[in-house]
């Protein structure tokens, strides 16, 4: 069991890495990843954290501020 907390925790660290929204990335990956073929290689990149294809609704708003 420790290691299977250690890949999830992985995955939550990796998409805040990556200005994600961890738990909508995680949902993203359980909706994605079964209906995907796996010996697919670009649908699978497309899935990691820092594919530039993921939906936009999975990144954290970043808001500009102005220099003072």
């Amino acid at each position: 069991m420790p290691s299977m907390c250690t890949g999830i925790y992985a995955y939550i660290e990796t998409a805040k890495a990556n200005g994600l929204i961890p738990h909508l990335y995680l949902n993203f990956l359980f909706e994605t990843l079964p209906n995907i073929d796996l010996d697919n290689h670009e649908a699978l990149d497309a899935c990691l954290p820092w594919s530039e294809t993921l939906p936009e609704e999975l990144k954290r708003k970043v808001e500009k501020t102005e220099n003072a």
